[in-house]
């Protein structure tokens, strides 16, 4: 099925969005978090009472991992979410006292997160290429799970 021109608008739209919002991300945000942690940091923000050093990891991995996932488009959904999980923490829980001007960019990513978590990363990612082989390859349930019978219209 040929897509139609504003489809391709969209997904380079979105293609777009994700490039700019997943590189500054990972680069201006999650790296620095990295080397911090690499280096030896000793103490991390801890706002989900689960101790700081699995508090650092995980905001690593919603800023820098779910960053570069979400610039190449690959697990593009779970990237989203994570980045989205990660900037809520940030922006309400983090900064959630401070005013707007500080919070803002939280929420921006935010949104960017929820967007590709509920669209997807369109025609131009690797998910368009790797999700459709994994779908052939192992089904859309996965390789175990069991086939349901559809029920009986009345």
């Amino acid at each position: 099925m040929a897509s139609s021109p504003s489809s391709a608008r969209t997904d380079l739209g979105l293609l777009f969005v994700r490039l700019a919002f997943g590189l500054q991300m990972a680069l201006l945000h999650g790296w620095g978090k990295l080397q911090s942690y690499l280096g030896g940091a000793a103490s991390f923000a801890d706002p989900l009472g689960i101790g700081w050093k699995y508090s650092m990891w995980g905001t690593i991995a919603g800023e820098f991992v779910c960053g570069v996932l979400l610039a190449l488009g690959l697990f593009s959904r779970v990237a989203g979410f994570g980045m989205a999980f990660t900037m809520a923490v940030a922006g309400f829980m983090i900064h959630g006292n401070a005013p707007w001007g500080k919070r803002e960019l939280a929420v921006c990513y935010l949104a960017v997160g929820l967007l590709v978590l509920f669209t997807g990363a369109g025609r131009f990612s690797l998910d368009a290429v790797v999700l459709p082989r994994l779908r052939a390859k192992f089904g859309r349930g996965g390789a175990s799970a069991p086939a349901r019978a559809r029920p009986a219209r009345a």
